[in-house]
């Protein structure tokens, strides 16, 4: 592949407010504003602005937002690069940054983190596209949140697709799942730097698998 070809095509504003949003999509807002209702933070840095959906959403509930993006054209607050940010460490109780390290070679992957663990004084929270096969049922019955407190269940069965190579397709350089990305090599990246607390996936959107860190010190 040459050289220039590993050029990432930046998403400009009128994408997001366009079709870049869609049902599967919305859940996977929903994933990351239930982790930041449940950690409620004091003050939030979001990485990758995209359409200010999650921010807004947790200014909302009263929390100090900021939202850092390198495409100036997206209006965030700070524009800066994530691999080297302008803020002070332990600027931010919480970081999230979701569906953002795959727009970078995964070379950079453990140098971002390290930068996440400097300005993070205690949580991080990470989604990364899981590519695999997925296979997901989901079945709810009367009285279900009654007997059980839950709306729904589900059962699902994921197959990584190990064999498959990633071709750079101007968005994303690399994802987990694939060949040479393995699931529990980026666990043993991650946990370097953070403690794992939970891992998950939203319902029906296996695609964006969730880490939730917690800062080693």
């Amino acid at each position: 592949m040459k050289k220039n070809e590993l050029i990432e095509r930046p998403v400009c504003r009128e994408e997001y407010l366009g079709d870049y949003d869609s049902p599967l999509r919305f859940l996977s807002y929903l994933e990351q504003i239930n982790y930041i209702k449940k950690i409620k933070p004091k003050k939030l840095l979001e990485i990758g602005v995209g359409n200010r959906l999650v921010l807004n959403y947790a200014k909302e509930l009263g929390i100090d937002t900021s939202g850092l993006d390198k495409n100036e054209d997206l209006v965030p607050d700070i524009v800066a690069d994530v691999r080297k940010m302008p803020l002070k460490s332990e600027s931010f109780d919480m970081i999230s940054i979701c569906e953002v390290l795959e727009h970078m070679p995964f070379e950079d992957f453990e140098r971002t983190l390290r930068e996440l663990h400097r300005v993070s004084s205690k949580y991080v929270l990470i989604s990364l596209p899981y590519a695999s096969i997925v296979f997901d049922v989901m079945y709810k019955f009367p009285l279900i949140r009654t007997l059980t407190k839950r709306q729904f269940f589900e059962f699902y069965i994921r197959i990584p697709v190990f064999w498959k190579r990633h071709k750079f397709d101007k968005k994303h350089y690399w994802e987990m799942g694939k060949k040479g990305y393995p699931i529990n090599k980026i666990r043993r990246i991650v946990r370097k730097y953070f403690v794992i607390r939970k891992e998950s996936s939203p319902p029906m959107h296996k695609y964006h698998y969730f880490f939730l860190l917690e800062k080693r010190t």
